[in-house]
């Protein structure tokens, strides 16, 4: 039996045991040790959701439980605090690494690599004229970091897409001191492999439009402000 073979077999192992009944849940925790009223606001986004905004007092804390898949979980986070949220951290909370470690060569061997096209993410500005958009977006590899686009100014990037799941989760922020902003997944490869897939995000006044091919755009995410609500 050859070693892909073998490969195969244990991943399917995995799935049949990664039911999650029988072993206890990982968990991501957040604490808010931040000075007297300065409200923490928490936004991640799981392989499965998107958990929605949540406010922290000093004090206070949050968290959330999942069980581990097979195929390598990722949750990202965005962190915000200070006057109208104006300083914000967006990393990964939590990386699970378990197969992708052990069978890193057998990924490259199943994985797209240097003989397909690779797949793209690309981003518009088409906002109000002044009006400044700003990018920040999280490969399986890479923190992107921040990129300004004035209107009309483009952003792209492009990568392999991994047999274990590709996801690129993005910030997106617009208007007087960035107030407005998106968090959401900007592309997610799924069990089959995509060669050449192109995902594009249009910034407008009124939401962040997608397509993937020569079809019109559809509006896909309306903006968020950073508006303070009762914490739950």
């Amino acid at each position: 039996m050859n070693r892909l073979s073998c490969f195969l077999i244990v991943i399917a192992l995995c799935a049949e045991l990664s039911n999650g009944a029988l072993f206890p849940k990982d968990s991501v925790h957040f604490n808010n040790s931040l000075q007297p009223n300065n409200i923490l606001k928490v936004h991640c986004i799981t392989d499965e959701d998107d958990l929605g905004d949540h406010l922290l007092n000093p004090g206070q804390t949050y968290d959330f439980s999942f069980h581990e898949s097979v195929f390598r979980t990722e949750v990202n986070c965005g962190l915000w605090q200070g006057p109208g949220f104006k300083y914000y951290a967006l990393f990964r909370a939590y990386d699970g690494w378990l197969i992708r470690t052990t069978f890193g060569m057998q990924e490259k061997m199943l994985s797209n690599g240097a003989l397909f096209p690779k797949d793209s993410v690309h981003f518009n500005n088409s906002l109000q004229p002044n009006n400044i958009l700003k990018v920040h977006c999280i490969t399986d590899e890479d923190d992107l970091g921040d990129h300004l686009l004035n209107p009309g100014q483009t952003y792209d990037f492009s990568f392999h897409e991994s047999v274990f799941r590709t996801e690129v989760n993005c910030g997106l922020w617009q208007g007087p001191g960035f107030k407005y902003y998106a968090l959401f997944r900007a592309y997610d490869g799924g069990v089959i492999l995509h060669f050449g897939k192109n995902n594009f995000w249009d910034a407008r006044e009124d939401g962040i439009y997608f397509t993937h091919d020569s079809t019109p755009p559809t509006l896909k995410y309306r903006w968020a402000a950073h508006v303070l609500t009762p914490t739950h």
